[in-house]
């Protein structure tokens, strides 16, 4: 990291990161991107496959972002016409055998849950796990996506957001939230923690009632976010957020985000789309208020924390997993009790 940067962290974390929503990429597209601090290359090819890729050719140094064509399911040279295949390997340069070794360094890449996901991982290791495949939207009408680009922050500090229950009172002027501040593991890549409104508690406001939910992580670069309320108990919120490193000062956050009915749901279609009216411009709100604070605040290893906040500890030591071995960062938040 630069020195600029308000946060202690060297590397960017190992594990699953969305570089892309699946609607955004059709089919013979190539688009240039930039995430982890690099240049890439993301395209689909015409069966559908999503790729990508280290984007600059090992001919000549053509960028494939510039003039690169899909065709089939490869990627064409703007500058010599070499093509790739979705693995990386080169299978055809003009009037001429194609050298053995040539090709280009694919990311690992799997499309699922409406994101493209790569793996990314400073010490070059395969992928460690897999990501899970949430239930599918059976509805488009309750479901959308919203990006949130250019965000001065780090992406430690925005999935630490969900084991700080107090800010969702004190910033987003939300009902006041409780949880044992004990966490659960299914996996060593997953960690759960559950939390509600007390039912002595008048803070709640009327229209929406008492509600309780559950936050799950799958590694660095995924938060899910479920939610149910007293006023509609068949019926599920979901917000997965995506924060995905940019540079050493910034990322972009993607958000998912649903109403689903589950079973014994009796609202009428016209009433669960009302309900999710309500639920993208109260994701934007929230986040949006946060941006400012992410933005402006200092990383402090050794917090102060007070009884009332959420399982932050917990939560950072968990997350030193993601880091290399021997790093600052790991070795600082493993001190963490």
């Amino acid at each position: 990291m630069s020195e600029k940067s308000r946060f202690p962290f060297t590397s960017f974390p190992t594990g699953w990161f969305v570089v892309a929503f699946s609607r955004d990429l059709k089919p013979g597209e190539v688009k240039r991107i930039k995430n982890f601090g690099k240049e890439l290359v993301m395209f689909r090819t015409e069966s559908g496959k999503a790729v990508v890729a280290d984007p600059y050719c090992p001919h000549l140094g053509a960028h494939l972002g510039y003039g690169g064509k899909v065709e089939g399911e490869t990627i064409r040279c703007p500058f010599h016409f070499w093509k790739f295949e979705a693995g990386g390997k080169c299978v055809d340069v003009p009037f001429a055998p194609v050298p053995p070794k040539a090709r280009i360094n694919v990311w690992p890449t799997v499309e699922r849950n409406d994101v493209i996901m790569v793996w990314h991982d400073l010490e070059g290791r395969p992928p460690l796990w897999e990501m899970p495949e949430f239930e599918q939207t059976e509805d488009y009408a309750l479901a959308d996506f919203a990006l949130f680009a250019g965000i001065r922050a780090h992406t430690q500090e925005i999935l630490e957001n969900g084991a700080d229950w107090l800010h969702f009172y004190s910033v987003q002027g939300t009902s006041r939230l409780f949880g044992t501040g004990e966490t659960h593991k299914t996996e060593p890549h997953v960690l759960a923690y559950f939390y509600s409104t007390k039912e002595d508690d008048l803070s709640p406001p009327p229209e929406t009632g008492h509600m309780r939910g559950e936050v799950w992580l799958y590694g660095p670069g995924c938060g899910r976010n479920l939610s149910w309320g007293e006023m509609a108990k068949h019926i599920m919120v979901e917000n997965t957020v995506y924060p995905t490193p940019v540079d050493d000062q910034t990322i972009e956050i993607r958000a998912a985000y649903r109403v689903v009915p589950k079973e014994g749901n009796t609202a009428p279609m016209e009433m669960l789309k009302g309900i999710f009216s309500i639920v993208g411009p109260e994701i934007e709100r929230q986040l949006s208020q946060d941006f400012q604070i992410w933005a402006n605040k200092a990383y402090l290893s050794n917090p102060m924390l007070a009884a009332s906040d959420g399982p932050i500890l917990s939560y950072r030591k968990w997350y030193s997993q993601f880091y290399p071995v021997g790093s600052v960062e790991a070795q600082g938040l493993e001190m963490v009790a």
